[in-house]
């Protein structure tokens, strides 16, 4: 089924070769989009038949916000991340909302609250949804102040997991976020103090079960899942380095308990089969997942990432974080590989994506 009417879409995003020309690191803009991640997206949505307009980066947007070139807009397609700030995913989301623009993805609300994974677990916590058991380090605090017996009297067993409560793409993660006991705890604050200024750390139990990221399209009654994706380790040789990524890094944290012992090897995922998905802990991961997606009022397609609390058959799927604008890197970002490997193509996502975010245009 097919639009009968075709779209002028304005595709939203930071350009990483931008920040990059101004002496940012790499990693600092690893968050942001790439020609990789943009052009599949723009060459997706002319295919479905739609004129796209690019504007790069928010400034590039009130520019043509300021000119009235957002009236000749029907859409959006928001894959800002934005760069400064602690809110900073809602700054393009909370621009189109004044200027009463329909736009794809979370609201400005949904995504300041997702980003801050201390409040997305406030609000999972409430609502009891199962999420670690937590202590925030504020921002503010130095170190001569930290207060371990406080964390000690509220997270009373290691290992604990510690890690910057506003970051993506694994930043302020590697293999001393894992801390088993009181020292590396402190060191691994003091690095993210260092590292992250400013910033709350959030230090949480470690959950050593299965690792699951569900994908999922739609909005509220209409959320359904595309599919799951397992984390897995994977032994290599007799070393062991620490990448940050999608295919090495923090997700090999969750397999460190099933060998204790082996911390040689990297993460290798395998999308969950149609079969696997009658798992019965493969559905409540996904019904987590769903009721997480509602909860925040996420929108169009996105990730909800678990963890089970332990290994077994009695194991309890606990939220990691909500993403509600996730990466689109169409042969490398987790939620357009589960949709292909569920069987819908990358211009497939792009059209589920698009149709969703039109439901909420007014008649």
């Amino acid at each position: 089924m097919t639009l009968s009417k075709k779209l002028v879409v304005a595709v939203v995003y930071e350009n990483q070769d931008d920040y990059l020309q101004q002496g940012y690191t790499k990693a600092q803009v690893m968050d942001l989009a790439h020609p990789c991640e943009v052009d599949p997206v723009v060459d997706a949505l002319v295919k479905l038949g739609h004129t796209v307009e690019r504007v790069p980066g928010i400034q590039h947007l009130v520019r043509a916000l300021a000119k009235h070139e957002g009236r000749k807009w029907d859409l959006v397609f928001n894959m800002s991340e934005g760069f400064f700030g602690s809110s900073r995913e809602a700054q393009v989301p909370g621009l189109l909302e004044a200027y009463q623009i329909l736009f794809t993805f979370g609201s400005a609300a949904t995504m300041a609250t997702c980003l801050n994974k201390v409040d997305t677990k406030i609000i999972l916590q409430h609502h009891n949804i199962p999420t670690a058991p937590f202590v925030r380090i504020q921002g503010h605090e130095s170190t001569d102040s930290l207060d371990l017996n406080h964390i000690r009297s509220q997270l009373p067993t290691y290992p604990v997991f510690v890690k910057p409560s506003m970051e993506g793409t694994c930043m302020g993660i590697d293999s001393a976020s894992r801390a088993s006991n009181e020292d590396e705890l402190r060191r691994k604050i003091e690095t993210l103090q260092t590292q992250h200024p400013g910033q709350d750390i959030l230090v949480e139990s470690f959950l050593a079960g299965r690792d699951i990221t569900v994908s999922l399209v739609g909005t509220g009654a209409n959320t359904r899942v595309l599919g799951a994706l397992e984390w897995l380790w994977e032994k290599k040789g007799d070393g062991f380095e620490f990448h940050t990524g999608y295919t090495k890094g923090c997700f090999i944290l969750s397999e460190f308990e099933k060998q204790p012992d082996n911390l040689q090897g990297s993460a290798v995922y395998r999308v969950i089969s149609e079969e696997g998905m009658k798992d019965p802990q493969v559905q409540a991961a996904c019904k987590t997942a769903v009721a997480t997606w509602k909860l925040f009022n996420c929108r169009d397609a996105g990730r909800v990432d678990l963890r089970f609390d332990k290994n077994g058959p009695d194991g309890v799927p606990n939220v990691l974080e909500v993403n509600p604008i996730a990466g689109l890197e169409k042969d490398e970002s987790l939620l357009p590989m589960t949709a292909k490997l569920g069987g819908l193509e990358f211009t497939g996502l792009i059209d589920e994506i698009v149709r969703s975010a039109l439901l909420r245009r007014k008649a």
